[in-house]
């Protein structure tokens, strides 16, 4: 996308494809008939360089995603409700560090990148109820400090990751055994990051507000 405001004129990139894998093993047992725990580790995700067009040639960043652990908990007091609790650590220092992402080729003599994210841990907690045996619904709640640092402001504009309140609402219905939907709705309260003056960035202040909606729904088919 094309950035031209600021001191430092950005020239428009286009496209940006690559291709990635990564493994994730995990682990479910029951502690007793009504709690169960879980274990999940997802490895770093490999991807190939993002390409991007510019007017000058083509521009390569190397941006890959972080390893992560996940330790959940499951409570089913009774067959109609469900309680899940999971606390997630998120290693953005191994892809989104000090220098990252990289630009492996410079055609445009891009500004280089200095994320220098913290690694975060993440809490979730969500409830499930099941008035009938067809309907479910669903609410939930989402904490994590954001990982963004005071000293780069650029970055903090380029990539606003702030939100760390979510709260989460939803439903599905089973109309048959076979087929069914699911109606899913997302807010982030307003957040604000105001990083400090970092040498070098020649930015005085800055300040970035981000508030996030959204709404899914989808229909599912069981073979």
């Amino acid at each position: 996308h094309p950035n031209s405001g600021g001191a430092f004129p950005q020239e428009p990139h286009h496209g940006g494809t690559a291709f990635g894998f990564g493994l994730v093993v995990g682990f479910l047992g029951e502690v007793t008939d009504n709690l169960s725990v879980g274990l999940a580790y997802e490895t770093k995700q490999f991807f190939t360089d993002f390409s991007f067009n510019t007017i000058y040639g083509v521009d390569k960043v190397s941006f890959n995603q972080p390893q992560n652990l996940t330790l959940g908990l499951g409570y089913t007091p009774i067959p109609a409700f469900k309680a899940a609790f999971d606390a997630s650590w998120i290693d953005w220092s191994q892809t989104n560090g000090p220098g990252m992402p990289v630009l492996a080729e410079n055609t445009s003599s891009q500004l280089p990148w200095n994320l220098d994210w913290k690694s975060q841990i993440v809490l979730k907690f969500g409830l499930q109820y099941n008035p009938t045996e067809a309907l479910a619904l669903r609410t939930g709640y989402n904490y994590g400090s954001h990982p963004l640092q005071d000293t780069n402001p650029f970055e903090g504009i380029a990539f606003p990751a702030i939100a760390k309140h979510h709260v989460t609402f939803g439903a599905g219905y089973d109309f048959t055994e076979k087929i069914g939907a699911t109606l899913g709705f997302m807010y982030s309260p307003t957040s604000t990051h105001t990083p400090a003056n970092a040498a070098g960035q020649f930015i005085a202040s800055s300040e970035v507000t981000m508030s996030q909606k959204s709404l899914e729904m989808g229909v599912s088919y069981k073979f």
